[in-house]
């Protein structure tokens, strides 16, 4: 249970709905003073962890930048399932949630995926699947985000074929020779 929600000076929670919000619920605002992220010291190692990984996603598997907001997301989905420092037997959403994280739909970001075309939107002799990008999870299910190259549009779907990332190596280490 959240007690203190400590904060820096963003006008983002100077409000009086926000305030009301953390009275009713029982949380105290805590705020650093204006331009002192030392201060913040927890939430900016946690965002410098966040973008590194990020980025390092983005660039491993050449997906384009302007997806950096799936790259982020896919971050946080995957560090909120790895235990840390502070917590070497528990993930923060086992610390959240109660329970233990299911991580067998854990993928490679960036590797190929292949996403079922219903038969109610494909022609009689159209492709029963669409080659997309995997770059993200859908929280709280177990849908994935997956990105068309060809109509620059994020689709989300549950029946999706993963390449084996074994097989996604081998195709770069042949193209690197």
């Amino acid at each position: 249970m959240v007690k203190i929600l400590d904060v820096d000076n963003g006008r983002e929670y100077y409000n009086a709905e926000f305030k009301k919000y953390l009275s009713q619920v029982g949380i105290e605002l805590e705020t650093t003073a204006p331009y002192t992220p030392e201060q913040n010291g927890r939430a900016e190692r946690d965002m410098r962890t966040i973008v590194k990984s990020a980025r390092s996603m983005l660039y491993a598997r050449d997906v384009p930048l302007y997806l950096w907001a799936e790259a982020v997301n896919t971050a946080v989905y995957i560090l909120n399932r790895t235990a840390t420092t502070q917590t070497p037997n528990l993930t923060p959403f086992e610390m959240w949630i109660r329970k233990s994280p299911v991580l067998d739909h854990i993928k490679t970001f960036g590797c190929e995926a292949f996403m079922h075309v219903s038969k109610e939107i494909r022609d009689k002799l159209g492709p029963i699947s669409k080659k997309l990008t995997f770059v993200g999870y859908e929280d709280n299910s177990m849908n994935y985000h997956l990105f068309d190259t060809e109509t620059k549009r994020i689709k989300v779907s549950r029946n999706v074929l993963f390449k084996k990332m074994e097989d996604c190596l081998k195709k770069e280490r042949t193209l690197q020779r």
